[in-house]
C-alpha cells in the first residue's frame, strides 16, 4: 500500500437503487430526520485457516 484511498464520507445506510414507495412515505412525516447521527465503524475479519 503505498498510497492508501482518500478517506470514504460516511454512509447512514447501504446504497438503494430503487424502492417501491419513496423512503419519505416509508417512514412518514412525523420522523425527525435531523436527530440521527452517523458513525464510523470498522471490522477486522480474520482469515480462515
Amino acid at each position: 500500500l503505498a498510497q492508501l484511498l482518500p478517506a470514504r464520507r460516511v454512509r447512514t445506510k447501504d446504497r438503494i437503487v430503487k424502492r417501491a414507495i419513496s423512503k419519505y412515505n416509508a417512514r412518514g412525516p412525523a420522523i425527525d430526520r435531523t436527530t440521527y447521527k452517523a458513525t464510523i465503524s470498522i471490522s477486522m475479519i480474520p482469515a480462515s485457516p
